[in-house]
């Protein structure tokens, strides 16, 4: 019996220190689990940031591939004028040149007989202006 008593005395100790050593863990336990269900709150903000900045940069790639597009038709529209506005100055330039040899033709006689008319007519009025124009 001494030894059945000592077994059983043994056995409610060992069942008494795992009856601290479960308090203690389960003490342990809740302040982890406080610390795990903080960060997990932590975690779903930072998800949820992490969303809206995901879906702001999505819009943003998405406008900046729009502008992109219009970039590249104002860019062909854009060649096109540039090249129907050169061609215009090509066939421009001889007729200002030929103007400017003009002009340098012109002596002191022609300007006073300009001078004398007291109402020029209309194109002689329109000629002069042009001389004003082109002459530097």
């Amino acid at each position: 019996l001494d030894q059945m008593s000592g077994r059983l005395g043994g056995g409610l100790d060992k069942l008494v220190q795992a009856a601290v050593q479960v308090t203690e863990m389960s003490k342990e336990l809740e302040e982890k689990k406080a610390i795990v269900d903080e960060n997990a709150i932590k975690v779903r903000v930072l998800i949820d940031d992490i969303n809206e900045k995901t879906e702001a940069v999505t819009k943003r790639k998405e406008e900046a591939s729009a502008a992109a597009e219009q970039i590249e038709k104002d860019s062909v529209i854009i060649e096109k004028e540039k090249a129907d506005a050169d061609e215009a100055l090509q066939a421009a330039l001889p007729a200002l040149e030929s103007a400017a040899r003009a002009l340098e033709e012109l002596d002191k006689k022609d300007i006073t007989e300009v001078k004398g008319m007291a109402s020029p007519p209309p194109p002689v009025t329109i000629v002069c202006m042009c001389v004003v124009i082109l002459r530097p």
